[in-house]
């Protein structure tokens, strides 16, 4: 038999789910640095705006009633919304690290084993105004589950809509999209974002997912639809 300490210590691992009992913030290295998942949300709003500006994103044919007029549009950012599932991770000592909650990790007590986070996580709201850069911007890699990929689905299924009467005139756009973030030491800031789902107002009971709210104005040819 072991001492009474051990025997508590063990029937809290077991069953902290159920009994309440209090456990250790997770080490740092168990979730993700807060300031690099915005750094790669900053990056992948960068790298819609380059990508929309290809040549090969370019779409043939005329706006509705304007035959003469190309089709164009593109999204100006006016507000994102970041809401990040959080928790704040023992970094050291007396240090603590506010951290987001990777993909594939559980809530849980981080006795029990594998990547498990703290059982008192929260979600944090960061609301953010996008401005017009003043210099070079800094991009990342593009990803077929990226944001800025989804961005450029959405996009560009807009610009096939047909050119039949009535016309409709691009105005705003109000855009959820659903992701999780995982470490990976060769990309763009060490994490990825992985889209889970993309839309208005998905809800998502999940602590290893996120979102990111978009607004934006549409801009482009005054009938393109």
């Amino acid at each position: 038999m072991g001492s009474l300490k051990n025997q508590i210590t063990g029937i809290c691992i077991l069953a902290s789910s159920l009994a309440g009992c209090a456990t250790s913030p997770p080490v740092a290295t168990e979730v993700i640095p807060l300031h690099l998942v915005v750094d790669r949300v900053k990056g992948e709003l960068a790298t819609y705006a380059v990508l929309a500006s290809k040549p090969e994103e370019r779409v043939e044919g005329y706006a509705c009633g304007l035959p003469q007029t190309e089709r164009k549009l593109d999204m100006d950012f006016s507000a994102v919304s970041l809401v990040l599932n959080t928790v704040v991770a023992n970094s050291g000592g007396l240090k603590a690290e506010a951290g987001v909650i990777p993909l594939g990790t559980v809530t849980g007590s981080a006795g029990i084993g594998g990547s498990l986070t703290d059982t008192k996580s929260q979600k944090i709201t960061i609301a953010l105004t996008p401005l017009k850069p003043s210099g070079p911007i800094e991009t990342t890699e593009s990803r077929p589950l990226g944001i800025a990929d989804a961005l450029l689905a959405v996009r560009r299924e807009l610009l096939k809509t047909n050119l039949s009467q009535p016309c409709m005139q691009p105005d705003s756009l109000e855009i959820q999209v659903v992701f999780g973030v995982t470490k990976n030491v060769s990309a763009k800031f060490g994490v990825n974002l992985i889209v889970v789902s993309i839309g208005s107002d998905v809800s998502s009971s999940r602590t290893d997912t996120h979102a990111v709210n978009l607004t934006a104005k549409l801009i482009g040819t005054p009938t393109f639809m």
